[in-house]
């Protein structure tokens, strides 16, 4: 099934002109500088613009990275914008434009972000919600946390699942076995990690990490990272990963415990992270017919549950009752089904996703990425 649905996205590779990276200026920023800008992005995914491999762009006015393929760019993480930003994307877009990509796509783009991108020449859309949790107010007790508060103790009393922070140095090797276990149980064989991130054990740059035991093991049984964001107020969910056999409501008791322990610092916000294709805010005036019919078969039908799981990862995140917000893609110079054919491929839907590899240093590693 994924081999056709990345087949239309092979011909156009092979028959179609290609792309040139290695035209697009590179900034030469080192990663404790780009990680300090993330911090202060208003979103907890923003920690995806540090994963290895990802090419760096910057200006006066802010900061991106993005992933190329043979013909298409996508920004991953966001827009980092330390200034008015509008120098950063048409800087980027023109950049790109001369490097004959055909399409540049950003994601994540956030309701406040779309007057920005459009200034850009982008247009966006609606492509999924973001699940948060407001710490002042998050409660198991009520009869709407009743099916959460059901699976929190039950894998407290009946299997003893307790959740400890853990230094990712000391642990790294136990949890990335039970992280590949994991993806091994998951329809998408590659990690995705333009879309959800990796663990990145050996490189934290300030993510933190949550493991959760039973009392019969004496390994975690899930684990997940935690992001910093919005200028040190807030922290967003990464990478949630349990043992195909773990016990049930390990997962439950391990992020009810995440988001306990994050409150009583005095976090304000906990993201649970963005469902793609679930409709779980107004939907814009100027919606595209079309588009909005393919997102909803997408997320309904058992074929796009086959390439991800978008119901069951949405109505997990229901169980928390959070409060949902809209995440946009943005795409120029158009914004067609072609471009969420293309976001997908990129995200790695359709299989492995088809990048183009960064050029070689001529002397010392890159320090991006490294």
């Amino acid at each position: 099934m994924r081999w056709l649905t990345d087949l239309p996205g092979r011909t156009g590779d092979l028959v179609l002109p290609s792309s040139h990276p290695e035209r697009v200026p590179e900034a030469s920023m080192p990663l404790g500088e780009l990680a300090a800008i993330v911090r202060h992005s208003p979103r907890g995914n923003a920690y995806l613009s540090l994963e290895p491999d990802l090419r760096t762009f910057a200006t006066d006015d802010g900061a991106l990275t993005w992933a190329a393929a043979p013909r298409h760019a996508l920004s991953v993480g966001g827009v980092h914008v330390t200034g008015d930003g509008t120098r950063l994307l048409t800087d980027f877009r023109d950049a790109l434009s001369e490097a004959r990509f055909s399409k540049v796509m950003l994601f994540p783009v956030a309701a406040a972000e779309r007057r920005l991108v459009r200034s850009a020449g982008f247009r966006s859309l609606m492509v999924g919600a973001e699940a948060f949790v407001d710490t002042a107010t998050f409660t198991l007790a009520g009869r709407k946390h009743a099916d959460l508060r059901q699976m929190v103790n039950r894998g407290k009393k009946r299997y003893g699942v307790t959740v400890h922070e853990v230094d990712p140095r000391r642990v790294a090797a136990s949890l990335d076995h039970l992280y590949h276990h994991w993806l091994d149980g998951r329809p998408l064989a590659d990690p995705m990690a333009l879309l959800i991130g990796t663990p990145c054990f050996d490189r934290p740059l300030g993510r933190r990490y949550f493991a959760a035991r039973s009392a019969d093991r004496p390994d975690a049984v899930a684990f997940v990272t935690v992001t910093p964001g919005w200028d040190g107020r807030g922290w967003g969910v990464d990478v949630m990963a349990r043992e195909p056999d773990a016990p049930a409501g390990a997962m439950d008791v391990l992020l009810t415990e995440v988001i306990t322990r994050l409150a009583d610092e005095g976090v304000e916000v906990v993201s649970l992270g963005a469902c793609p294709m679930a409709e779980r805010t107004a939907l814009p005036r100027r919606d595209s017919r079309f588009l909005r019919a393919i997102f909803r078969w997408l997320y309904r039908s058992s074929l796009g549950n086959g390439l991800f799981p978008f119901q069951s990862l949405a109505l997990y995140k229901d169980k928390f009752r959070p409060r949902w917000e809209a995440v946009h893609i943005a795409s120029w110079p158009k914004l067609n089904a072609w471009s969420l054919y293309a976001g997908c491929r990129m995200w790695g839907l359709f299989g492995r996703p088809p990048l183009t590899p960064l050029p070689a240093p001529p002397s010392e590693p890159r320090r991006l990425g490294v």
